[in-house]
């Protein structure tokens, strides 16, 4: 009888060969070969599934973005919408060795899809459905009142992406200088300015959420 193979856990055990390539020899080290020789799969298996570099770079980022997505879904996140807002844009600072290696990956990834076509595609595709998510809730927040005036939620959703991705990639390169206690005070910092009167967002220091 043919042996059964479960597609989806091949294609996250080759997405977790390709992370760990790219973190320990860099981006250039994927290769079908490699990765093979990574995953314990055989070179003519993995060749079936995907094409080549490309292929394999799109499976880790998008392995990449969706552990994003879970780890916010995996908590029933409640309370107001810039304390939620707060919390999801911690997730995506590298405030901890797991995030660390994700924004690694992600900034590995973006290098690479300068010059190709179907991975910009990807890449403009998760940033376009981030900041939806976080317009909408700037627009929960001004609904509600937390929302100082003058905010264009849309607009400043771009602007919090671009602002929390140069301040990952700083940490990226300066760990030392951007520990997580430093980044929560710069996050904070740049949330302040949204809110309606005077203060901060107000979530647990550790950045697990709101209650809930």
């Amino acid at each position: 009888m043919p042996k059964l193979v479960d597609h989806a856990v091949r294609r996250r055990e080759v997405a977790e060969a390709v992370v760990r390539l790219i973190l320990r020899d860099g981006v250039e080290a994927v290769t079908i070969r490699h990765v093979a020789t990574e995953s314990g799969w055989s070179p003519g298996v993995l060749a079936h599934y995907f094409t080549g570099k490309d292929a394999l770079l799109l499976v880790a980022f998008g392995q990449v973005s969706d552990a994003l997505v879970e780890r916010t879904a995996r908590r029933h996140v409640v309370g107001p919408p810039l304390s939620v807002l707060r919390w999801t844009l911690r997730n995506a600072l590298p405030m901890d060795p797991v995030r660390r290696d994700e924004v690694r990956v992600w900034f590995a990834f973006l290098g690479h899809a300068l010059a190709r076509p179907a991975l910009a595609e990807a890449q403009r595709r998760v940033y376009t459905e981030w900041e939806e998510a976080l317009t909408a809730l700037l627009r929960q927040a001004a609904g509600q009142g937390e929302l100082a005036a003058g905010i264009d939620p849309a607009t400043e959703a771009v602007a919090l992406v671009s602002f929390v991705d140069g301040l990952a990639l700083q940490a990226v390169f300066g760990p030392d200088r951007f520990p997580a206690a430093r980044l929560a005070e710069l996050l904070d910092r740049r949330l302040a300015v949204l809110r309606a009167g005077s203060g901060s967002p107000s979530d647990p220091a550790d950045g697990e959420g709101p209650a809930g």
